[in-house]
C-alpha cells in the first residue's frame, strides 16, 4: 500500500514538474518573440531615419500628378501676366518663373522614375527637391506679384499664413510620427529658407 502511494505521488510530482518546465519554455518563447519583436521595431525606425526620403508608389504618382498641375499654374501666370503687363515682372519673378517650370518637370521624371527603379531612394530624394524647390518658388511668384500689383497688406498676409500653415503641417506630422522628427524639421527648415530669401528679402 506504501509503495502504490509513494508511487502516485512521485508520478503526480512528475506531472507537475512537467507541466511547470512546459509553462517555464513557453514564458521564455513568448519573451524571446517580443525582444525580437522589439529589435525589429527598432531596425525599422533606424531605417526610415537614415533615408527619411524613400516614398512608395503611390505618394510617388500623387506627387507626379501634384507637380503636373503646378506647372500648368505656372504656365498661366506667366502668360495671362505677360499678356496684361510685362511690366509687373521684377527680376526676382522672372528668375523664380524661369527656375520652376524645369524644376517642376524634372521632378516629374524623378518621381516616375522611382516608381520602378532598383535605385528609388537617390530619385526619390531627387524628385523631392526639384519638386519642393519648384513648388516653394511658386509660392513666392504668386506673393512677389501681389506685391506688384500693390497689394502689400495681403502680401504680409499671405506669407504669414503660408509659414504659419507649413508649421503647423510639419508639427502635425512630427506628433503623430515622433521618431521622423529630424527629417520633419529639415524639410521645414528647407521651406523656411527658400520662402525668405525668394519671398520675403526681395520685398525689403
Amino acid at each position: 500500500m506504501t509503495t502504490k502511494i509513494n508511487v502516485f505521488v512521485a508520478g503526480r510530482n512528475l506531472c507537475y514538474n512537467t507541466r511547470q518546465e512546459a509553462m517555464k519554455q513557453k514564458e521564455e518563447t513568448h519573451l524571446i518573440a517580443h525582444r525580437i519583436e522589439a529589435h525589429k521595431k527598432f531596425a525599422r525606425d533606424i531605417s526610415r531615419e537614415l533615408k527619411p526620403f524613400q516614398t512608395s508608389a503611390v505618394k510617388a504618382q500623387a506627387r507626379t500628378t501634384l507637380t503636373n498641375l503646378l506647372v500648368t499654374l505656372m504656365i498661366t501666370i506667366f502668360a495671362l501676366a505677360w499678356a496684361f503687363d510685362p511690366s509687373r515682372f521684377t527680376e526676382p519673378i522672372l528668375i523664380q518663373i524661369v527656375l520652376t517650370i524645369p524644376l517642376l518637370s524634372v521632378g516629374i521624371m524623378s518621381y516616375s522614375k522611382s516608381i520602378y527603379s532598383r535605385v528609388n531612394g537617390v530619385w526619390d530624394f531627387f524628385g523631392w527637391f526639384c519638386n519642393n524647390t519648384g513648388m516653394i518658388l511658386t509660392l513666392n511668384v504668386i506673393g512677389l506679384m501681389l506685391h506688384s500689383l500693390g497689394y502689400d497688406y495681403i502680401t504680409g498676409l499671405y506669407f504669414g499664413m503660408t509659414l504659419l500653415l507649413q508649421l503647423v503641417y510639419t508639427m502635425i506630422n512630427i506628433y503623430y510620427r515622433p521618431n521622423r522628427f529630424f527629417e520633419k524639421s529639415m524639410k521645414f527648415l528647407f521651406f523656411f529658407a527658400l520662402i525668405i530669401i525668394g519671398g520675403i528679402l526681395p520685398l525689403l
